[in-house]
């Protein structure tokens, strides 16, 4: 816990600092909700599930909220599931018309579950993560993205890393 209490002070003074800056600008904050299917590779695999929310405080940060869901991750036959919960500080950085490059960076929370031969067992774990794609404008409020993130989690035991590559869409509100 001592290792993630400076990573959330970081992402929150920025999240502050981006409402202060956003204050000064006359452009209204934009929103959006988005969806995104992907692969994860490493000690997950296999297909998941996105669903977030974006914030906007000023034209380039916004805050993030993002609810995963993994399909069966341990990939060998074993009743599993997994699910996640993220909040992110996202920068953006538009490029041209219509296109857009986003970094960001957050917290995390991974819950996982197993089932073999009648016996259960779960586990939650808290990390980071950090990514980036690109996202393109097919109108005023619709438009495709894709990207890729890397999660590290800090298990009693153990530290887990997984790399996610996904694509999506975006609806701006």
């Amino acid at each position: 816990m001592k290792k993630i209490l400076p990573f959330v002070l970081c992402v929150l003074l920025l999240s502050s600092l981006g409402f202060a800056a956003g204050k000064k600008e006359a452009q209204k904050p934009e929103m959006q909700v988005f969806g995104d299917l992907g692969l994860a590779v490493s000690d997950f695999e296999g297909l998941f599930f996105d669903a977030g929310f974006q914030y906007g405080f000023t034209p380039k940060l916004f805050a993030e909220g993002l609810f995963e869901y993994y399909f069966n991750p341990a990939g060998s036959g074993l009743d599993s599931s997994a699910w996640g919960l993220n909040l992110n500080g996202v920068y953006k950085h538009g490029l041209s018309e219509g296109l857009t490059l986003f970094g960001k960076a957050g917290i995390c929370l991974i819950h996982t579950t197993v089932t073999f031969m009648g016996f259960s067992g779960s586990d939650s774990d808290i990390g980071f993560n950090v990514g980036g794609g690109v996202e393109y404008a097919l109108n005023e409020k619709m438009g495709l993205r894709g990207g890729a993130t890397l999660k590290v989690s800090f298990a009693e035991e153990d530290t887990g890393t997984f790399f996610k590559l996904y694509a999506g869409f975006y609806h701006g509100l």
